[in-house]
């Protein structure tokens, strides 16, 4: 399966005009043939919230990635229950570090993982996910809401990561995506602009942006992304704009992309013979090797890593410096976890 991502995140008027950073922020990981993708707006009244979103965005995707078979089988409570425990220790830890108070770090949380036929989701406080479908009978696919945002007692309130009752709020989705072809997450600061709440619709540039994301790589998309918020949806709110979108590609449309466009994030996903297929050039620049005997080395290290684990050492005639440097290397851009 080809599952394209593409993500942006950018300031709004109001935080560039007073100096203030963008609280929005919007990730994506891959791991073990699964994708993850979240996004997270921190709380406008708390100083580090930007902070709190960061952290639980790149939290809750190595968690999804870690524990997703377990999570799709399991009842609801255990799953929130795993969820806001990984998330509150990670917060705690950073609040104790700062000597603030845990709601500081507050913020949304919107989640999609993906692995083989099945998803898992998750939403936490406003802002909405999407889900884009095809059925047999339909002429073309079609942008639905799969979560509408979650508002508080009173307008603009909603719920954050850090609420005592977050239990309560965590709003899970799963299931199989036989007729689902993309997946598509936003702040309430894009949802102003990409959707029309009085029709219940998305806008038709969700579609565009779909469509992008059939025929071209993850960085011409971001680039797209951020040029198009950052002249045309910016000028239509003073908040804070982020999306994330995840596109199902048609079976056996990997065209040339898969040679010459891929993402350092996407090849860290292809299994290792295609990997070892593509040009010693694009390679050399993806694992970061100054020459072909640096790669030749590096690659024999990721492939006994891949298929041997944590025993990988025994199954490699290098010497023992080359093999360190190549690993440390390689966990550091992200190619290995340990």
């Amino acid at each position: 399966m080809d599952i394209q991502s593409s993500k942006c995140f950018i300031q709004g008027r109001i935080h560039k005009l007073n100096n203030l950073p963008c609280q929005d922020r919007v990730a994506v990981y891959r791991y073990n043939n699964i994708i993850a993708m979240s996004l997270a707006d921190g709380a406008g009244s708390c100083k580090y919230s930007d902070i709190g979103a960061e952290i639980v965005t790149s939290e809750i995707n190595k968690l999804l990635t870690k524990k997703f078979d377990i999570f799709f089988k399991s009842d609801g409570d255990n799953i929130r229950q795993q969820i806001i425990e990984t998330l509150h220790d990670k917060l705690k830890v950073e609040a104790q570090k700062r000597q603030i108070q845990l709601k500081e770090l507050s913020s949304t949380l919107l989640f999609v993982a993906i692995k083989a036929n099945n998803f898992l989701s998750g939403h936490i406080g406003d802002g909405l996910i999407g889900v884009q479908i095809k059925k047999a009978d339909m002429e073309k696919e079609d942008i639905i809401v799969l979560s509408y945002p979650e508002r508080g007692e009173y307008a603009n309130e909603t719920y954050f990561t850090t609420g005592v009752d977050v239990m309560k709020h965590l709003r899970l989705y799963r299931g199989n995506i036989d007729d689902k072809s993309g997946f598509v997450m936003m702040s309430d600061g894009a949802m102003d602009c990409l959707f029309n709440k009085k029709e219940n619709r998305f806008a038709l540039a969700i579609e565009r942006f779909f469509e992008w994301m059939e025929n071209h790589s993850e960085e011409v998309i971001n680039k797209a992304l951020e040029e198009n918020f950052s002249k045309l949806i910016i000028e239509k709110t003073t908040d804070d704009c982020s999306i994330g979108l995840l596109k199902i590609r048609k079976e056996g449309k990997k065209n040339e992309l898969r040679r010459t466009e891929l993402s350092t994030e996407q090849l860290k996903n292809l299994p290792f013979e295609e990997l070892n297929d593509l040009p010693a050039y694009q390679l050399k620049y993806h694992l970061k090797c100054k020459n072909k005997r640096a790669l030749h080395n590096k690659l024999k290290v990721l492939k006994a890593i891949r298929i041997y684990g944590k025993e990988y050492k025994k199954h490699l005639k290098l010497k023992h410096k080359t093999i360190e440097n190549h690993k440390k290397s390689l966990k550091e851009s992200g190619w290995i976890t340990f």
